[in-house]
């Protein structure tokens, strides 16, 4: 009986752990903006946020806080520093707006970028 109890709480153990690797990676960090910036329309004041990338969704979240900001598809790419340094995020100029567009943010070892800005290079800033 005691033996049966014991299996029944590993296999569940096994199964908790197994499952949570199956629904997905999600990578996570701490970005400071210093300057406002617009996602999808949405803009960020400059400040600290929690950005999550979700790669089974291949969507992107901003929070501040607690509360959820803006939620925007992305994709990631893979990047290898060779010692250079890697910018927190990457912005291009918006026409006719005020604040830039957020296209990429570094997370740590990848960039998520952000809808179809990945094209496009003209007037981009690093920070």
């Amino acid at each position: 009986m005691k033996q049966g109890l014991i299996r029944a709480t590993v296999a569940l153990a096994l199964c908790a752990l197994l499952g949570g690797a199956a629904l997905g990676n999600v990578k996570s960090k701490n970005v400071r903006l210093d300057d406002d910036v617009t996602v999808n329309g949405t803009l960020l004041k400059k400040g600290t946020y929690k950005v999550s990338f979700d790669d089974q969704t291949n969507e992107l979240m901003i929070k501040r806080g607690n509360k959820l900001v803006v939620k925007t598809a992305a994709r990631l790419e893979e990047y290898k520093s060779n010692g250079a340094y890697a910018p927190e995020y990457k912005t291009r100029t918006a026409e006719g707006g005020n604040a830039a567009l957020l296209t990429s943010i570094n997370l740590g070892g990848a960039f998520a970028v952000i809808g179809d800005s990945a094209g496009s290079s003209s007037g981009s800033t690093q920070k």
